[in-house]
């Protein structure tokens, strides 16, 4: 009847049909999908035979005869089978005969559903989507939705709520409800795990920073704690005299580490707390350095043979004292100089100190910092 149809992708034999006669859809290389009905009794010989692209069919329980390479069979140099071709049919039919006479895959329809993937519990904000899905194996797979209130060991079923997923808006009422499916076919039904629905709260900051005095260099953590569910964290930082809050970026935990820094004093820190339903700014905390800070570097300087040389430094800071080095042209050594403990020096230019750098070490109790590093050059008189 349709003998060599290379074109044809898809069958669906309608209702009424009993018999599938001979080589009647034999050579339909690109037919992917049959759907047989239930009332269809006889199947002939090579009924299908070279339906090379046909890896699966399903048979119903009425039919009785299923004629030699009816399924699952092609010519090409020999006799040879469909790659992985599976029959789906009941435990002891007809289906179940042929599968097993020609060696090819039985799935058994008549087993009951399996859940392979529980719904979980779920946490949204009020007023949001919450979902919750179940996954199974089994044939002709039905479900239906069941839910429990807080404090009920009954279960009322969902009206409607037929798919494996479930998704609706969440409201104050549903806070705290449970979920599960009843997922069935003919062969019996298995009840879900249930999954439970959980209002979110805008987080509440229960521990808020505190500020922190640390010498210079020193590693310095600002902490937050909070009270909410699925919280995350964003710090964010407040230069001197401004008003302006600057998200940093990365910095996205609960307690923020950094090295107390020139740059960074008098720095105000806070971190934004949120979720989904909202999100609660901490308190502001002050870092402020204790060590001496350097607020003005020594400048290189040129001078003539034997004129005066002078370098400078200033910093702010309690307590401080100043200590001078210097490191000759090609080492890598910086030298102590005895006695130059203020914060400025003064000295003859020599050829012998043309290209000497000098920096000044900054100190008191908290600490200590280096300038940077200036640099002599002496000029020769004409």
């Amino acid at each position: 009847t349709f003998d060599g149809c290379s074109s044809l992708t898809s069958v669906t034999i309608p209702e009424g049909v009993t018999y599938i006669g001979n080589v009647a859809f034999s050579g339909c290389s690109s037919l992917t999908s049959v759907t047989i009905p239930a009332g269809v009794t006889d199947i002939g010989y090579e009924a299908f035979f070279g339906c090379s692209s046909l890896t699966s069919v399903t048979i119903p329980e009425s039919v009785a005869s299923i004629d030699d390479y009816a399924f699952g069979w092609f010519y090409k140099n020999g006799y040879q089978k469909v790659d992985g071709f599976t029959i789906y049919g009941y435990n002891g039919s007809e289906a179940q005969r042929y599968a097993e006479e020609n060696e090819f895959c039985f799935a058994n329809l008549d087993a009951a559903p399996v859940i392979t993937g529980q719904p979980e519990s779920v946490s949204v904000a009020l007023g949001k989507t919450a979902s919750f899905h179940v996954t199974a194996t089994g044939e002709n797979l039905k479900y239906q939705w069941q839910y429990q209130k807080p404090n009920s060991e009954a279960w009322i079923k969902w009206s409607g709520k037929t798919e494996a997923s479930l998704s609706f808006k969440s409201t104050a009422s549903n806070n705290g409800y449970k979920y599960r499916c009843v997922v069935s076919n003919r062969n019996g039904s298995v009840n879900s795990e249930a999954g439970s629905l959980t209002l979110l709260s805008k987080p509440e900051i229960t521990t808020q920073p505190q500020s922190v005095s640390a010498g210079f260099g020193k590693a310095v953590t600002f902490r937050v704690t909070a009270a909410g569910e699925n919280l995350s964290y964003q710090w964010q930082y407040k230069k001197p005299n401004s008003g302006t809050w600057i998200r940093w970026s990365g910095k996205t935990a609960a307690s923020l580490s950094l090295k107390a820094t020139a740059a960074n004093n008098d720095y105000q820190y806070r971190c934004v707390v949120s979720n989904e339903a909202g999100s609660v700014a901490s308190e502001p905390a002050t870092l402020n350095i204790t060590g001496p800070i350097i607020t003005a570097q020594p400048q290189s300087v040129g001078v003539a043979f034997g004129k005066t040389a002078s370098f400078s430094v200033t910093a702010t800071g309690e307590n401080l004292h100043y200590q001078w080095q210097y490191k000759k042209p090609g080492s890598s050594s910086w030298i102590k100089w005895s006695g130059k403990t203020e914060a400025s020096i003064s000295f003859r230019a020599s050829d012998k100190n043309d290209g000497y750098q000098y920096r000044c070490v900054v100190s008191n109790a908290d600490g200590s910092v280096k300038s940077n590093a200036a640099t002599l050059t002496v000029r020769t008189a004409n």
